[in-house]
């Protein structure tokens, strides 16, 4: 048996117009998928500003009006022991990305680190890094932290603080 399949002249004209539409739109994708792939490299290069948090103490005002050259601010000896890699947030907070040991490497102060950086900070950069490559023309905003990783128990990660603990002790 043979089947033949006759079809008006204009369907075909429908089918050309679909096709042409999705090869239109192909590439309107395409350089899209370029900017997103440069949007991302750019992204993931860009610099971030840690600190590497000593030791935190609470002054009086008075303590710190009366702060001079030469004066001896005493750090715990265990404080080399708990060096908190942080990241500053929104808001004056902190999040802590990893925690470490001071030690030395070519007569450079290091520091080692002492577990894996946190998986909740990990994940966070990661989804940061998809939506900046997701948010084609849009102004750059600060990404904050969700609250879960941000915020945490003083017991679990003691140097995520708000406000006055979120800067460095003075040295």
């Amino acid at each position: 048996g043979t089947i033949s399949l006759v079809l008006p002249l204009s369907a075909l004209d429908v089918i050309r117009a679909s096709i042409q539409a999705r090869n239109l739109q192909a590439a309107r994708e395409r350089p899209n998928d370029l900017w997103k792939a440069l949007m991302r490299r750019a992204a993931a290069t860009a610099p971030v500003r840690v600190d590497a948090v000593l030791h935190r103490q609470k002054m009086s005002l008075a303590a710190l009006q009366n702060l001079h050259i030469g004066q001896v601010l005493e750090i715990p000896r265990q404080a080399v022991e708990e060096i908190r890699l942080t990241i500053p947030q929104p808001a004056g907070r902190t999040a802590v990305l990893a925690t470490g040991h001071l030690g030395g490497y070519q007569d450079n102060k290091v520091v080692r680190l002492a577990a894996p950086p946190d998986p909740r900070v990990v994940a966070h950069i990661a989804r940061a890094l998809r939506a900046g490559a997701v948010a084609a023309g849009s102004r750059a905003e600060p990404v904050e932290m969700e609250p879960e990783a941000a915020e945490t128990d003083a017991e679990d990660y003691p140097a995520t603080q708000p406000d006055e603990r979120s800067q460095p002790a003075a040295s």
